[in-house]
């Protein structure tokens, strides 16, 4: 009992210090502002939400957005393209630009500064639309999810907690976002 006492204090003593997997490494500040971002839905946009089955998906740590076939990361002060899409991140600012000139500009909590952007293309309901993950350490458990389309519209953009974005998966006429407890289907009004 008494060593299992010790173990608990070390343990929650290490995770208030910081000093494992980023634990406590974002401050207070810095995740409220990720609490604070607005979410958009775009008015073409219809976002579905239904209860999971239990069981229904594995948990992806980091997710991956490989199931849209190809992707690209943005780390740093960096330019890329995929498809029709150039996209650039610049410190915390999110680029998505289309023919050279710039369709959406979003400013990232500062919580998005540990890992990568990632993005991919996609063709959701006939068009043509980026898609963009972000990751906080694991500690303060938000992701960034943001889909563009090609006329420069926000389909959706947002920050979603770890648990309710385990995986996405992709189909011809909508991104399902899966969580732990519900699916998120994002589809585009014909």
């Amino acid at each position: 009992m008494r060593e299992a006492l010790l173990l608990a204090v070390a343990i929650c003593t290490t995770c208030l210090t910081g000093c494992i997997a980023g634990a406590g490494l974002d401050s207070a500040g810095d995740i409220r502002e990720a609490c604070d971002f607005p979410t958009t839905v775009g008015a073409s946009t219809l976002v579905t939400t239904v209860a999971a089955p239990r069981g229904h998906v594995r948990q992806m740590m980091p997710i991956s957005l490989m199931v849209f076939g190809r992707s690209v990361v943005l780390r740093g002060d960096s330019t890329s393209s995929i498809g029709v899409f150039e996209v650039a991140l610049h410190g915390m600012e999110l680029t998505v630009s289309k023919d050279g000139s710039a369709m959406v500009n979003v400013n990232l909590p500062s919580v998005f500064s540990y890992a990568p952007i990632e993005v991919a293309e996609a063709e959701l309901g006939g068009r043509r639309v980026a898609v963009c993950v972000g990751r906080s350490r694991a500690s303060t458990g938000r992701y960034f999810l943001g889909i563009y389309s090609t006329d420069g519209g926000v389909v959706c953009e947002g920050i979603l907690t770890f648990g309710e974005m385990w995986n996405i998966d992709v189909t011809p006429t909508r991104i399902d976002i899966l969580g732990a407890t519900s699916i998120r289907s994002i589809s585009l009004r014909e």
